[in-house]
């Protein structure tokens, strides 16, 4: 059914808690993940000005990501997943539409989480843009989700037009 998913993580609490939900989807058909982390260009305005430091703190974040990503990657690769990684700079919600096209997604993964009030406002807003913008199906994981054990009872279909489906 969704042979190939996409999977926005950021490596918090919440997003690394959606991986039992990916791994279940295993015995569900789907044979490849991709997993798309950004690099904040938010906090990069601040050191614009000083392109020595600006290259120092891109490289740094992308090393970063990239370590986060295998340790992620090799774990659903145990699972025999196919796994692809990838890093945007950006506009997350946009780079996620794009990923989508591009890899001929069947369906995009968000987890909806974050103790942080300013974080959840910022997610909210991505989510929306997400679900609004993608001709793929959305299953969103919620924070009250991710923390407990995987349950397929929990599976919501919203009725709406962009085809999301919600856990939580």
């Amino acid at each position: 059914m969704f042979e190939k998913i996409l999977f926005p993580i950021d490596f918090s609490d919440g997003t690394t808690g959606t991986l039992k939900y990916i791994k279940q989807l295993k015995e569900c058909g789907t044979e490849e993940v991709v997993l798309l982390t950004s690099v904040e260009d938010n906090y990069l305005d601040a050191v614009a000005d000083n392109p020595k430091l600006l290259k120092k703190v891109i490289e740094e974040s992308i090393k970063e990501a990239k370590k986060n990503l295998e340790i992620v990657a090799l774990e659903l690769l145990n699972q025999g997943f196919k796994v692809k990684t990838k890093i945007a700079m950006g506009t997350i919600w946009h780079k996620i539409l794009e990923e989508a096209q591009i890899e001929n997604i069947s369906l995009i993964i968000l987890s909806f989480h974050g103790k942080n009030f300013f974080k959840r406002v910022l997610w909210r807003l991505v989510l929306n843009a997400v679900i609004k913008r993608s001709s793929q199906p959305v299953l969103i994981i919620t924070n009250k989700t991710c923390c407990s054990n995987p349950d397929s009872s929990k599976l919501k279909i919203l009725p709406n037009p962009n085809n999301i489906l919600e856990i939580g």
